[in-house]
């Protein structure tokens, strides 16, 4: 078979992948150039040539005879669900832009309901990015995910102990940091307090940094590591002195909520983080096609996440 592929710009539609994507061997292709650049080497003894095998699907290393594919080490790995379903699952998860839902895509492609949703979850596992480093203008805050206390039954109620929203139990804070390039990061937090926002920032943000927050005073402390602005929202002020403001951050949140209170309409916060993840992700790559963003999202995919990690 041909090991020429096409390029990723080519995939602008969900109809042109899964015709291209018809068949294992040219997505196991796709995989290997994507994920291993090209360059298969044995998972077991590390020897760099394999035997491939006529199928165009499976490899034998040379040196300890074992078989294996280009799936070993990937989210994909032992995983019998063809690989033309999982390309389809991640190109609807890249390109919408507030998600879609496990129900909604498991009618689409006929499958269980459980099992698509075992399967986004290892896709989000690929949507974490590296190390990002803000620099230059950084617009940071905070955002409480959860459902309102009004709206619960009269027995799930939450008594407020402290009347501050800041500390609401019943809700699960996020930091959001938004930088002049237009790049987001979201940590999900076990609570607001400065202690646990002092080391996301101080490792998030390069020092000497403008960096601009609400009026929230318990990180006035790292003025000294950045030059910090503040917006006193409390105030019904929009702007600080000099004039800068948290909107971008602000808007971020807005398709955070859009995409929990309209798509999925319910996360938990152990799962946070990866929802955080998934929407970090098509944010940050809002600027390139659609195709370009599912094969990188594709060459992301060189871990696993296991059922019994997920749930634990």
């Amino acid at each position: 078979m041909s090991t020429t592929l096409k390029s990723p710009n080519e995939f602008d539609s969900l109809i042109e992948l899964v015709m291209y994507f018809k068949d294992e061997a040219t997505c196991l292709l796709f995989i290997e150039q994507s994920i291993h650049g090209g360059d298969i080497k044995c998972p077991h003894c590390g020897f760099d040539k394999p035997y491939r095998f006529k199928d165009g699907k499976r490899f034998k290393c040379r040196s300890c005879r074992s078989q294996f594919t280009a799936k070993i080490g990937t989210i994909f790995e032992r995983s019998p669900i063809p690989l033309s379903k999982w390309f389809a699952i991640m190109y609807l998860m890249g390109t919408n832009k507030k998600g879609m839902s496990a129900c909604a895509i498991s009618r689409m492609l006929k499958m269980r309901r459980a099992t698509v949703w075992f399967v986004m979850h290892r896709i989000r596992k690929a949507f974490v990015q590296n190390h990002i480093e803000l620099k230059g203008i950084v617009q940071s805050d905070e955002t409480f995910v959860g459902g309102k206390n009004k709206n619960r039954h009269i027995d799930k109620k939450v008594k407020y102990e402290n009347s501050k929203y800041r500390f609401s139990p019943d809700k699960t804070p996020v930091l959001g940091m938004l930088d002049d390039s237009g790049t987001v990061k979201a940590v999900v937090l076990k609570d607001a307090k400065f202690t646990s926002i002092r080391p996301i920032v101080m490792d998030s943000i390069q020092s000497g940094s403008t960096w601009v927050t609400d009026s929230y005073l318990s990180v006035k402390t790292l003025s000294k590591y950045f030059k910090r602005e503040i917006v006193n929202h409390h105030e019904k002020r929009y702007f600080s002195d000099s004039g800068y403001t948290t909107n971008g951050i602000e808007n971020f949140w807005s398709h955070l909520k859009r995409m929990i209170i309209g798509v999925y309409h319910q996360v938990s916060p152990k799962h946070l983080q990866r929802y955080c993840d998934e929407l970090t992700f098509r944010f940050n790559t809002r600027h390139i096609g659609e195709g370009e963003r599912f094969a990188l999202l594709v060459s992301k995919c060189n871990t696993r996440l296991q059922y019994k990690h997920l749930i634990k």
